[in-house]
Formats: C-alpha cells, sequence, structure tokens
C-alpha cells in the first residue's frame, strides 16, 4: 500500500466562502500516522483470515488445510481489495507476494 502523501482532499462545506475546504497530511507526519491508523483499524474485522497491520503494510494469511480455505482467503484478499477502494488507498502490486510454508504435509488438490 503506498501511501504517498501530501493527498489532497477537497472537503464540500456550505458554511465555507468557496464551499470547498483543500486538506493534505505529509506522509510519516503524527498526523498522518493517527489517519492512516483510524483508517486501518476497520480492516481486521472484516476479514476471516489472520490479519497484522504495521506501518503502511498489510498481512493477511491463512492455515490452507482445505479446499475451502483457499476461497476463504480469496474472498478476503477481495474484501480487502474492495476496502481499500473505498479509502483510496491504492496498493502497490509490485509489493505484493505470496509465501507458502510447509510442513511435510500433501498438497491441498
Amino acid at each position: 500500500m503506498d501511501l504517498g502523501f501530501p493527498r489532497p482532499k477537497d472537503v464540500y462545506c456550505q458554511s465555507c466562502p468557496d464551499g470547498v475546504v483543500s486538506l493534505a497530511c505529509h506522509q510519516w507526519s503524527a498526523t498522518g500516522s493517527v489517519l492512516f491508523l483510524l483508517f486501518v483499524n476497520d480492516l481486521p474485522p472484516r476479514l476471516s483470515s489472520s490479519c497484522v497491520l504495521y506501518v503502511d503494510d498489510v498481512k493477511l494469511w491463512r492455515a490452507m488445510r482445505t479446499p475451502e480455505d483457499h476461497h476463504a482467503l480469496q474472498e478476503d484478499l477481495d474484501k480487502f481489495d474492495h476496502w481499500a477502494d473505498v479509502w483510496e488507498l491504492p496498493v502497490n502490486s509490485s509489493k505484493c507476494a505470496h509465501m507458502r510454508l510447509r510442513w511435510n504435509t500433501p498438497d491441498i488438490p
């Protein structure tokens, strides 16, 4: 997720002379960090997979024991994608990765 601030936003306000207030927040500022936490803290309850949030990284994982686990993880990835679109948080696909860890277990079909 690339949160390249400043990211100006126009807020429409009836009590302002122009009706529009432009807002921006610089990356790594105290305000930016707090705003990011407010953005992302509503994500984990929406997902059935485990989720860790750290600075501007989001990590999802799930133990794959059945084919349904594969479907559940894909559903969570789709939910994450929708969530990022709603909050206008771009996902940097070049930083996305898939990691597979195994302990001598057979493949799940």
